[in-house]
């Protein structure tokens, strides 16, 4: 090969995609041998860069008390569960409890009140006219029909 490795060449090159030509054209070329080790050696500063980096942001005690931090928000987050399902337990039996009572006093006091609009509405006269039933004779003859008779 008379010419230099292309961009997309090299790019394939740093990506994994090594061919034998330009591998054969490596070992002939030290132009583009340069270029490759100067990218390489770069790439290398860079990850060296970024790891020491890492590494003086990483603290280990910072990073046991992260994880202790977490785990009391986990237990803090069961208890508050348990707490809350025994609340809504207690709500919940509580009520049904008063309700129960409560369901036998209203069957009671409904069971009074329909007992006197039973006797009310069985009378055959209601209760302020009672004193008029007495004049009147009650046996299914008109008083006209009493008078004749006597």
């Amino acid at each position: 090969m008379n010419t230099h490795l292309t961009s997309s060449q090299l790019a394939e090159w740093f990506a994994g995609e090594r061919r034998h030509e330009v591998l054969d054209h490596l070992q002939d070329c030290r132009a583009c041998q340069a270029e490759v080790s100067g990218f390489e050696n770069t790439l290398g500063q860079f990850r060296r860069s970024v790891r020491e980096w890492s590494g003086a942001q990483f603290d280990p005690a910072a990073a046991v008390t992260l994880h202790q931090t977490a785990r009391l928000f986990v237990r803090a987050g069961w208890l508050t569960a348990a707490f809350a399902v025994l609340l809504v337990a207690s709500v919940t039996w509580h009520f049904g409890v008063h309700k129960s009572a409560s369901r036998q006093v209203a069957v009671t006091a409904d069971d009074a009140l329909l007992q006197q609009v039973d006797e009310q509405i069985s009378r055959t006269v209601p209760t302020p006219m009672a004193p008029l039933t007495e004049l009147v004779s009650w046996d299914g003859k008109s008083q006209h029909d009493s008078a004749e008779s006597r």
